[in-house]
Protein backbone atom coordinates (compact mmCIF):
# COMPACT_ATOMS: atom_id res chain seq x y z
CA UNK A 1 0.00 0.00 0.00
CA UNK A 2 2.88 2.39 0.73
CA UNK A 3 4.21 1.86 -2.79
CA UNK A 4 0.86 2.36 -4.55
CA UNK A 5 1.02 6.21 -4.72
CA UNK A 6 4.40 6.16 -6.49
CA UNK A 7 3.78 3.10 -8.66
CA UNK A 8 3.35 5.15 -11.83
CA UNK A 9 6.86 6.56 -11.46
CA UNK A 10 8.52 3.14 -11.49
CA UNK A 11 10.91 2.25 -14.27
CA UNK A 12 10.28 -1.09 -15.97
CA UNK A 13 12.77 -2.95 -13.77
CA UNK A 14 11.12 -1.74 -10.55
CA UNK A 15 7.66 -2.31 -12.01
CA UNK A 16 8.58 -5.94 -12.60
CA UNK A 17 9.87 -6.23 -9.02
CA UNK A 18 6.63 -4.66 -7.78
CA UNK A 19 4.66 -7.16 -9.85
CA UNK A 20 6.56 -10.05 -8.26
CA UNK A 21 5.78 -8.66 -4.81
CA UNK A 22 2.11 -8.33 -5.67
CA UNK A 23 2.11 -11.93 -6.92
CA UNK A 24 3.07 -13.09 -3.45
CA UNK A 25 0.50 -10.87 -1.74
CA UNK A 26 -2.26 -11.95 -4.11
CA UNK A 27 -1.47 -15.62 -3.61
CA UNK A 28 -1.61 -15.28 0.18
CA UNK A 29 -4.78 -13.21 0.23
CA UNK A 30 -6.63 -15.37 -2.21
CA UNK A 31 -6.83 -18.26 0.20
CA UNK A 32 -8.41 -15.99 2.84
CA UNK A 33 -10.41 -13.38 0.97
CA UNK A 34 -11.14 -14.53 -2.58
CA UNK A 35 -14.15 -16.62 -3.46
CA UNK A 36 -13.94 -18.93 -6.43
CA UNK A 37 -16.86 -19.79 -8.60
CA UNK A 38 -18.14 -23.33 -8.38
CA UNK A 39 -19.86 -25.23 -11.12
CA UNK A 40 -22.55 -27.77 -10.46
CA UNK A 41 -21.73 -31.36 -11.29
CA UNK A 42 -24.83 -31.23 -13.46
CA UNK A 43 -25.53 -29.04 -16.48
CA UNK A 44 -25.48 -25.31 -15.89
CA UNK A 45 -28.88 -23.57 -16.09
CA UNK A 46 -29.53 -21.33 -19.07
CA UNK A 47 -29.05 -18.10 -17.14
CA UNK A 48 -25.95 -19.33 -15.31
CA UNK A 49 -22.96 -17.05 -15.29
CA UNK A 50 -19.88 -18.31 -13.47
CA UNK A 51 -18.82 -16.42 -10.38
CA UNK A 52 -15.16 -15.89 -11.03
CA UNK A 53 -12.43 -15.56 -8.42
CA UNK A 54 -11.76 -12.13 -6.97
CA UNK A 55 -8.75 -10.63 -5.22
CA UNK A 56 -8.87 -7.83 -2.68
CA UNK A 57 -5.67 -6.23 -3.83
CA UNK A 58 -5.04 -2.75 -5.19
CA UNK A 59 -4.07 -3.32 -8.81
CA UNK A 60 -3.50 -0.91 -11.71
CA UNK A 61 -5.99 -0.71 -14.53
CA UNK A 62 -4.74 -1.58 -17.99
CA UNK A 63 -5.44 2.01 -19.10
CA UNK A 64 -3.00 3.39 -16.51
CA UNK A 65 0.07 4.82 -18.25
CA UNK A 66 3.52 4.98 -16.73
CA UNK A 67 4.39 8.62 -16.04
CA UNK A 68 8.07 7.76 -16.37
CA UNK A 69 9.35 6.47 -19.68
CA UNK A 70 10.19 2.77 -19.22
CA UNK A 71 13.75 1.70 -19.94
CA UNK A 72 13.10 -0.81 -22.68
CA UNK A 73 16.78 -1.23 -23.37
CA UNK A 74 16.73 -3.52 -20.31
CA UNK A 75 15.78 -7.06 -21.26
CA UNK A 76 12.84 -7.72 -18.96
CA UNK A 77 12.16 -11.34 -17.95
CA UNK A 78 8.37 -11.11 -18.00
CA UNK A 79 6.82 -14.02 -16.18
CA UNK A 80 4.43 -15.92 -18.42
CA UNK A 81 3.35 -18.29 -15.65
CA UNK A 82 -0.12 -17.51 -14.24
CA UNK A 83 -0.55 -16.52 -10.61
CA UNK A 84 -1.38 -19.57 -8.51
CA UNK A 85 -2.39 -20.01 -4.88
CA UNK A 86 -0.13 -22.96 -4.29
CA UNK A 87 -3.11 -25.13 -3.47
CA UNK A 88 -3.36 -28.31 -5.58
CA UNK A 89 -6.48 -28.26 -7.72
CA UNK A 90 -6.71 -24.47 -7.94
CA UNK A 91 -6.66 -22.96 -11.41
CA UNK A 92 -4.84 -19.85 -12.63
CA UNK A 93 -5.81 -16.33 -11.58
CA UNK A 94 -5.94 -13.22 -13.74
CA UNK A 95 -2.71 -11.20 -13.42
CA UNK A 96 -3.56 -7.58 -14.36
CA UNK A 97 -0.14 -6.26 -13.36
CA UNK A 98 1.72 -8.50 -15.80
CA UNK A 99 -0.90 -7.76 -18.48
CA UNK A 100 -0.51 -4.00 -18.01
CA UNK A 101 3.29 -4.23 -18.09
CA UNK A 102 3.29 -6.33 -21.25
CA UNK A 103 0.79 -3.97 -22.91
CA UNK A 104 3.04 -0.99 -22.20
CA UNK A 105 6.02 -2.79 -23.71
CA UNK A 106 4.11 -3.67 -26.89
CA UNK A 107 2.78 -0.12 -27.23
CA UNK A 108 6.29 1.28 -26.87
CA UNK A 109 7.54 -1.04 -29.62
CA UNK A 110 4.63 -0.04 -31.88
CA UNK A 111 5.27 3.68 -31.34
CA UNK A 112 8.91 3.23 -32.34
CA UNK A 113 8.24 0.89 -35.28
CA UNK A 114 8.90 2.26 -38.77
CA UNK A 115 7.48 -0.22 -41.30
CA UNK A 116 7.61 0.69 -45.01
CA UNK A 117 4.98 3.25 -45.96
CA UNK A 118 1.95 1.66 -47.56
CA UNK A 119 2.92 -1.85 -46.46
CA UNK A 120 0.71 -4.43 -44.81
CA UNK A 121 2.83 -4.13 -41.69
CA UNK A 122 2.16 -0.39 -41.42
CA UNK A 123 -1.62 -0.78 -41.54
CA UNK A 124 -1.62 -3.77 -39.17
CA UNK A 125 0.66 -2.06 -36.64
CA UNK A 126 -1.53 1.04 -36.70
CA UNK A 127 -4.67 -1.02 -36.07
CA UNK A 128 -3.13 -3.05 -33.24
CA UNK A 129 -1.81 0.12 -31.61
CA UNK A 130 -5.25 1.76 -31.72
CA UNK A 131 -6.82 -1.32 -30.16
CA UNK A 132 -4.25 -1.58 -27.38
CA UNK A 133 -4.57 2.12 -26.52
CA UNK A 134 -8.30 1.58 -25.90
CA UNK A 135 -8.07 -1.89 -24.37
CA UNK A 136 -9.21 -2.51 -20.81
CA UNK A 137 -8.75 -5.38 -18.39
CA UNK A 138 -11.41 -8.12 -18.76
CA UNK A 139 -14.06 -8.40 -16.08
CA UNK A 140 -13.64 -11.69 -14.22
CA UNK A 141 -16.22 -11.02 -11.50
CA UNK A 142 -19.87 -11.84 -12.25
CA UNK A 143 -21.05 -9.42 -9.54
CA UNK A 144 -19.69 -6.57 -11.68
CA UNK A 145 -21.47 -7.59 -14.88
CA UNK A 146 -20.90 -10.01 -17.72
CA UNK A 147 -17.81 -12.16 -17.27
CA UNK A 148 -15.36 -11.46 -20.10
CA UNK A 149 -12.73 -14.10 -19.23
CA UNK A 150 -13.14 -17.30 -17.23
CA UNK A 151 -10.09 -18.38 -15.21
CA UNK A 152 -10.78 -21.88 -13.95
CA UNK A 153 -9.47 -25.36 -13.29
CA UNK A 154 -9.44 -28.03 -15.98
CA UNK A 155 -12.51 -29.75 -14.51
CA UNK A 156 -14.42 -26.48 -14.40
CA UNK A 157 -13.41 -25.70 -17.98
CA UNK A 158 -14.63 -29.12 -19.13
CA UNK A 159 -18.02 -28.59 -17.49
CA UNK A 160 -18.31 -25.15 -19.08
CA UNK A 161 -17.76 -26.37 -22.65
CA UNK A 162 -20.02 -29.38 -22.13
CA UNK A 163 -22.91 -27.44 -20.58
CA UNK A 164 -26.08 -26.60 -22.48
CA UNK A 165 -25.30 -22.91 -22.10
CA UNK A 166 -21.55 -22.61 -22.70
CA UNK A 167 -19.94 -19.27 -21.95
CA UNK A 168 -19.14 -16.85 -24.76
CA UNK A 169 -15.95 -15.56 -23.16
CA UNK A 170 -12.45 -17.07 -23.42
CA UNK A 171 -11.63 -19.87 -20.99
CA UNK A 172 -8.19 -19.77 -19.37
CA UNK A 173 -6.92 -22.90 -17.65
CA UNK A 174 -3.70 -24.89 -17.31
CA UNK A 175 -2.20 -28.37 -16.98
CA UNK A 176 -4.32 -29.65 -19.89
CA UNK A 177 -1.60 -30.46 -22.40
CA UNK A 178 -0.96 -34.17 -22.84
CA UNK A 179 1.97 -33.84 -25.28
CA UNK A 180 5.33 -33.03 -23.68
CA UNK A 181 8.44 -31.72 -25.39
CA UNK A 182 11.79 -33.31 -24.62
CA UNK A 183 14.05 -31.42 -22.22
CA UNK A 184 17.23 -31.71 -24.29
CA UNK A 185 16.40 -29.05 -26.91
CA UNK A 186 14.05 -26.20 -27.72
CA UNK A 187 10.51 -27.03 -28.91
CA UNK A 188 11.05 -25.22 -32.23
CA UNK A 189 14.07 -27.45 -32.94
CA UNK A 190 12.08 -30.60 -32.18
CA UNK A 191 9.22 -29.31 -34.33
CA UNK A 192 11.42 -29.05 -37.42
CA UNK A 193 13.25 -32.29 -36.64
CA UNK A 194 9.96 -34.10 -37.15
CA UNK A 195 9.55 -32.65 -40.66
CA UNK A 196 11.33 -34.91 -43.10
CA UNK A 197 10.50 -33.17 -46.41
CA UNK A 198 11.97 -29.68 -46.63
CA UNK A 199 11.43 -28.91 -50.32
CA UNK A 200 7.74 -28.20 -49.86
CA UNK A 201 6.36 -24.66 -49.91
CA UNK A 202 4.23 -22.81 -47.39
CA UNK A 203 2.53 -19.40 -47.31
CA UNK A 204 4.37 -16.76 -45.27
CA UNK A 205 2.99 -13.37 -44.22
CA UNK A 206 5.66 -10.68 -44.53
CA UNK A 207 4.91 -7.19 -43.10
CA UNK A 208 6.96 -5.30 -45.71
CA UNK A 209 4.79 -6.53 -48.60
CA UNK A 210 2.70 -3.81 -50.24
CA UNK A 211 -0.56 -3.69 -52.15
CA UNK A 212 -3.09 -6.50 -51.96
CA UNK A 213 -0.42 -9.14 -51.55
CA UNK A 214 -0.07 -10.22 -47.91
CA UNK A 215 1.96 -13.40 -48.23
CA UNK A 216 4.51 -15.23 -50.36
CA UNK A 217 5.38 -18.87 -50.91
CA UNK A 218 8.64 -19.92 -49.28
CA UNK A 219 10.43 -23.27 -49.07
CA UNK A 220 10.13 -25.05 -45.75
CA UNK A 221 13.93 -25.28 -45.57
CA UNK A 222 14.16 -21.48 -45.75
CA UNK A 223 11.56 -21.14 -43.00
CA UNK A 224 13.44 -23.61 -40.82
CA UNK A 225 16.79 -21.85 -41.25
CA UNK A 226 15.26 -18.49 -40.41
CA UNK A 227 13.49 -19.62 -37.24
CA UNK A 228 16.44 -21.59 -35.90
CA UNK A 229 18.89 -18.69 -36.37
CA UNK A 230 16.99 -16.59 -33.78
CA UNK A 231 18.24 -13.34 -35.33
CA UNK A 232 16.64 -9.98 -34.66
CA UNK A 233 14.54 -8.72 -37.58
CA UNK A 234 12.39 -5.70 -38.35
CA UNK A 235 10.38 -7.73 -40.86
CA UNK A 236 9.16 -10.77 -38.85
CA UNK A 237 7.51 -13.67 -40.65
CA UNK A 238 4.19 -15.29 -39.85
CA UNK A 239 3.87 -18.81 -41.29
CA UNK A 240 0.31 -19.75 -42.24
CA UNK A 241 -1.44 -23.09 -42.71
CA UNK A 242 1.59 -25.18 -41.82
CA UNK A 243 1.19 -28.91 -41.31
CA UNK A 244 1.68 -30.00 -37.72
CA UNK A 245 4.65 -32.29 -37.12
CA UNK A 246 3.69 -33.34 -33.59
CA UNK A 247 0.90 -35.77 -32.64
CA UNK A 248 -2.47 -34.06 -32.64
CA UNK A 249 -3.76 -34.24 -29.09
CA UNK A 250 -6.63 -32.14 -27.80
CA UNK A 251 -6.28 -30.50 -24.40
CA UNK A 252 -8.07 -32.69 -21.88
CA UNK A 253 -10.92 -30.25 -21.23
CA UNK A 254 -11.85 -30.21 -24.95
CA UNK A 255 -12.30 -33.97 -25.27
CA UNK A 256 -16.04 -33.99 -24.52
CA UNK A 257 -18.98 -34.67 -26.85
CA UNK A 258 -19.84 -31.04 -27.57
CA UNK A 259 -16.39 -30.46 -29.08
CA UNK A 260 -16.78 -33.42 -31.45
CA UNK A 261 -20.04 -32.31 -33.09
CA UNK A 262 -18.59 -30.94 -36.33
CA UNK A 263 -16.26 -33.91 -36.64
CA UNK A 264 -19.29 -36.17 -36.48
CA UNK A 265 -20.96 -34.11 -39.21
CA UNK A 266 -17.88 -34.55 -41.41
CA UNK A 267 -17.79 -38.29 -40.78
CA UNK A 268 -21.45 -38.72 -41.71
CA UNK A 269 -20.98 -36.63 -44.86
CA UNK A 270 -18.03 -38.77 -45.97
CA UNK A 271 -19.27 -42.20 -44.91
CA UNK A 272 -23.04 -41.67 -45.10
CA UNK A 273 -24.60 -44.55 -43.12
CA UNK A 274 -21.51 -46.70 -42.65
CA UNK A 275 -20.19 -47.07 -39.10
CA UNK A 276 -16.78 -48.26 -40.26
CA UNK A 277 -13.67 -46.11 -39.99
CA UNK A 278 -13.38 -43.31 -42.53
CA UNK A 279 -12.45 -44.40 -46.03
CA UNK A 280 -13.09 -41.74 -48.66
CA UNK A 281 -11.50 -40.82 -52.01
CA UNK A 282 -9.10 -37.88 -52.04
CA UNK A 283 -11.59 -35.82 -54.03
CA UNK A 284 -14.10 -36.05 -51.18
CA UNK A 285 -11.51 -35.36 -48.49
CA UNK A 286 -10.37 -32.23 -50.32
CA UNK A 287 -13.77 -30.66 -49.69
CA UNK A 288 -12.85 -30.49 -46.01
CA UNK A 289 -10.10 -28.18 -44.86
CA UNK A 290 -8.12 -29.63 -41.98
CA UNK A 291 -8.46 -27.05 -39.23
CA UNK A 292 -7.68 -29.40 -36.38
CA UNK A 293 -4.14 -30.55 -37.08
CA UNK A 294 -2.07 -27.55 -38.16
CA UNK A 295 0.51 -25.11 -36.83
CA UNK A 296 1.08 -21.38 -36.80
CA UNK A 297 4.66 -20.14 -36.53
CA UNK A 298 5.36 -16.47 -35.90
CA UNK A 299 8.52 -14.48 -35.24
CA UNK A 300 8.48 -12.04 -32.36
CA UNK A 301 7.09 -8.65 -33.31
CA UNK A 302 4.72 -9.83 -36.04
CA UNK A 303 1.25 -8.39 -35.48
CA UNK A 304 -2.03 -9.78 -36.79
CA UNK A 305 -5.24 -7.80 -36.99
CA UNK A 306 -8.36 -9.11 -35.21
CA UNK A 307 -10.29 -11.72 -37.15
CA UNK A 308 -12.58 -14.66 -36.52
CA UNK A 309 -11.84 -18.21 -37.62
CA UNK A 310 -15.03 -19.96 -38.65
CA UNK A 311 -16.77 -23.14 -37.55
CA UNK A 312 -15.38 -23.34 -34.00
CA UNK A 313 -13.57 -26.68 -34.01
CA UNK A 314 -12.67 -26.44 -30.31
CA UNK A 315 -10.19 -23.65 -31.05
CA UNK A 316 -7.44 -23.43 -28.45
CA UNK A 317 -4.16 -21.55 -28.06
CA UNK A 318 -1.41 -23.30 -26.10
CA UNK A 319 1.58 -21.66 -24.40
Amino acid sequence: EKLAPIRKRFCMAHLQRYAELMHTIASEQRGRNAHRYTLSDTVLPTDASPNVRKRRVSLPDITDHLSKTPRFDIQMPFSHAPIRTGNPGDGPIHDPIADASYREQVLDELRRAMPPRGSRGESTDRLVRQLLEKAQQPNTDSSRGAVEACFCTGDEAARLVESRSPVDSPIVTDNQQTFEWRKDSRPIEQFFQRMYIRDQSVSVQIPSLTGKQSCEKRKLKEVQDRFLRRQHTTDPWNVLELQCSIPWVLPKFLAGENCQLLLEVRSIALMEWSAERLVAPAKEWNKWKDILDWSLLSEGGHNTGPHMDSHGYSTDDRT
